[in-house]
């Protein structure tokens, strides 16, 4: 009977939980009124945003007395008039969903929209739906890990995302990584 070593087991276990997991990004360690940011502040989880060359990605909210938390855009001026963009780097994606932040009653036409690794159009939602307190959720959900992109535009009633959460799968050179510190583990107890 062959007996499996605690660092194979363990190893076994982060590969398989790192090809499930999901990601909640709430935003709320960014500073809010205004305050630009980094888009490849979230890079470590997976995903770096970015929004047109002209434009620069913002986070407002839990620093003024209206929101309780935080919430990104993209600008070119002062409001969320430019797209907001999420590419995974970590592998692709079979699921993503978002808050729509829209503080005011002007319901207007925005949509996001999912593109494969080729930059080919998977699926778009268009919607009108928005509110304050972030509590009006979309979700994009796919049979196969194949999400690479992931594209909100606002309509020109300035909607931002809050709570982007996305489950991905690691490209194949991470999941190497992973199996390939299994076997060392398993030599090392062997010897």
């Amino acid at each position: 009977m062959r007996r499996h070593t605690p660092a194979a087991i363990t190893c076994f276990s982060i590969a398989c939980a790192a090809a499930h997991a999901g990601i909640v990004i709430d935003f709320n360690e960014l500073a809010g009124n205004g305050a630009s940011w980094s888009g490849d502040t979230y890079q470590s989880m997976g995903v770096v945003f970015s929004t047109t060359p002209e434009a620069s990605l913002y986070a407002w909210g839990k620093d003024t007395s209206t929101y309780q938390s935080n919430f990104i855009y993209a600008s070119t001026a002062f409001h969320a008039n430019a797209a907001v963009h999420a590419d995974f780097t970590d592998g692709y994606a079979n699921f993503v969903s978002f808050s729509v932040v829209d503080s005011d009653t002007a319901a207007k036409q925005w949509n996001a929209q999912i593109f494969d690794a080729q930059g080919n159009m998977i699926d778009s939602i268009a919607d009108t739906a928005g509110n304050a307190d972030a509590s009006a959720v979309f979700s994009f959900s796919r049979d196969q890990y194949d999400i690479a992109r992931f594209v909100f535009n606002p309509s020109d009633d300035f909607e931002s995302l809050d709570n982007f959460a996305f489950t991905a799968v690691p490209t194949p050179a991470t999941a190497s990584i992973f199996t390939i510190a299994g076997i060392i583990a398993l030599k090392r107890r062997r010897a």
